[in-house]
């Protein structure tokens, strides 16, 4: 995804739906310019997407053109909120922000870290 976005003058926004480790449904939607984009797929569509088809993680991303790494306002605002409905609902949640190329994994929600420990222990 990362050389996707790499050269995009419009802000992008990815939604990979993941079931037993493979992404099994991507969305892809460009914004009107370089200062945002919309997420296109309502957060009760995307819940409900994964109660249908069984999905257990969803990758969240988007480019920033301007070429900021860190997240923005609006980008913690809307983590927090998907994070904390798909915690509830028992699904994952990475998000991703991409710059030139790069990226940076800038958030998990809750049921991601849960996860994420139970595996260790």
């Amino acid at each position: 995804m990362g050389q996707f976005f790499k050269y995009k003058k419009h802000e992008w926004i990815f939604l990979g739906f993941s079931r037993e480790g493979r992404i099994r449904q991507f969305w892809l939607n460009k914004g009107p310019d370089r200062s945002g984009v919309s997420s296109f797929l309502s957060l009760e569509r995307a819940l409900g997407l994964c109660t249908e088809d069984g999905y257990d993680r969803v990758l969240l991303g988007h480019n920033h053109p301007a070429g900021a790494l860190r997240p923005s306002r609006q980008d913690r605002v809307s983590l927090e909120h998907w994070g904390d409905r798909f915690a509830e609902a028992g699904v994952s949640l990475v998000e991703y922000v991409f710059v030139a190329g790069r990226w940076r994994r800038y958030g998990l929600s809750l049921g991601q870290r849960v996860r994420r420990l139970g595996k260790r222990a």
